[in-house]
């Protein structure tokens, strides 16, 4: 089966479409996929020799014309390759893939990576979210197969669009847990050579509106002898970098910016507790379930996260972890003296080996690839 995949990103940090390229192609199918180059990051060397369909810099201009001439084009696109399946990722490249469905069969499957319609940039606009959300559930009625992130969301979009069998693919790493090695250490402090030999609390992620990691930094002040190492870029980046200069333990604050996706694993393998503390800034954050969470269990860290239900449903359903009130310095503090516990830390090891042998692309694939190729495992288009 040819199968094309349409999502509006670059891919410089797609771990989970590698993951779902490699699973397809194993499996015998053609893959090709659409990749939007804003010429700000390079490809990673996984599609160095793979099918790809470039649109260049479409950030120019407004952002209205940005999505307006992906979706054209990939319209386009599909027509014109023709593949035998489509692959949508998120509502705007769904909604084109659904109207090229007017002039041709092909098997239309959609991945929902996050609640699009809650996000804040959509709800707060009562015209835009009107709009996506017809989009979507006009789109999704006539999809073969779905599927979201996580529970929650999936439930979410069935009540949402009134359809039924919104399947779960969770955003999972593959497996690579290991019992933790003394020279662990050796990629975190080749990146930062001043790092002190006090515990390691690390954040990988964005820094954008709405994360704030002030009361992150404060409780460090709390934690005796803690370091705090925060890996990523984004918009709010140098509001986060002045408050911790302001504060008599900035020394212990680390800010090295972005890295590569293949350091990131023996990265935080060398810290001690992995931070996801994500504000409740409506559902599409609520729901939230990153690869990141993922990560650190793969990585043997504890982690601290915020209580929100998906978070908490493998955080402490799990046993991997303690949440937290991400706005609240002393709770962090708290949390983090219990993780950081030298008595409970064979505890944290025996449960997060136990939850990464599960929680891994390995196990997901097989529920991925069913979705793909539907009942009769062949992956025919349903219309026609």
């Amino acid at each position: 089966m040819r199968v094309l995949i349409g999502l509006l990103s670059e891919l410089s940090h797609e771990r989970r479409q590698e993951r779902m390229v490699d699973a397809l192609e194993r499996a015998g199918h053609q893959v090709a996929i659409t990749w939007v180059d804003n010429g700000s990051s390079p490809i990673s060397a996984f599609w160095q020799d793979r099918s790809l369909h470039r649109l260049e810099n479409p950030r120019a201009g407004r952002r209205k014309a940005y999505f307006l001439r992906f979706m054209s084009w990939f319209h386009g696109l599909i027509l014109r390759e023709q593949p035998d399946c489509v692959l949508a990722v998120d509502p705007p490249a769904l909604l084109p893939a659904r109207l090229a469905l007017l002039r041709r069969e092909f098997r239309l499957l959609y991945d929902a990576r996050e609640y699009y319609c809650e996000l804040p940039t959509i709800r707060e606009r009562r015209a835009v979210r009107a709009f996506w959300n017809a989009a979507e559930g006009w789109s999704m009625r006539r999809a073969d197969a779905s599927w979201a992130v996580c529970g929650s969301i999936a439930r979410a979009l069935e009540q949402d669009h009134r359809v039924k069998g919104v399947g779960v693919v969770r955003n999972l790493p593959t497996c690579s847990f290991q019992p933790r090695a003394p020279e662990r250490q050796a990629a975190l402090r080749a990146l930062l050579p001043g790092l002190d030999t006090g515990p390691v609390v690390v954040y990988a992620g964005g820094f954008w509106p709405g994360y704030d990691f002030r009361p992150l930094q404060e409780a460090l002040g709390r934690v005796p002898g803690a370091q705090l190492v925060l890996l990523g870029e984004g918009p709010e980046l140098e509001t986060h970098r002045r408050h911790a200069a302001g504060l008599a333990w900035s020394g212990r604050l680390h800010f090295p910016g972005k890295v590569a996706p293949e350091r990131l694993d023996a990265l935080l393998r060398g810290a001690d507790v992995g931070v996801v503390l994500v504000p409740d800034l409506g559902l599409s954050y609520r729901y939230l379930l990153p690869n990141k969470l993922f990560e650190y269990i793969q990585a043997g860290l504890p982690v601290l996260a915020s209580p929100l239900p998906e978070l908490a449903a493998v955080v402490l359903g799990r046993g991997v972890g303690r949440c937290a009130d991400p706005a609240d310095p002393r709770a962090i503090a708290t949390r983090l003296a219990e993780l950081l516990d030298p008595e409970r830390a064979v505890g944290w090891q025996v449960a997060l080996g136990a939850a990464a042998a599960e929680l891994c692309w390995e196990r997901e694939e097989a529920r991925f690839l069913a979705l793909v190729e539907g009942p009769d495992g062949q992956g025919g288009a349903a219309h026609g």
